[in-house]
């Protein structure tokens, strides 16, 4: 069976603090599942683009 998404825990993503490290934390994870030809999933967020421009903004 391929693996064909990666899911980051809605635990992780509420463990997100306004930082420039876990920012780049949370957006190396989505650019290595993008990468890998992944589709990004992350618990409790509509859109990845938006969690994504979140992290980036703290």
């Amino acid at each position: 069976m391929p693996i064909n998404k990666l899911k980051i825990a809605q635990s992780f993503i509420k463990g997100i603090t306004p930082t420039r490290t876990m920012s780049a934390i949370a957006n190396t994870v989505i650019s290595i599942g993008h990468s890998m030809k992944m589709e990004v999933l992350a618990e409790g967020v509509r859109r990845l683009s938006s969690f994504a421009l979140r992290t980036l903004a703290r």
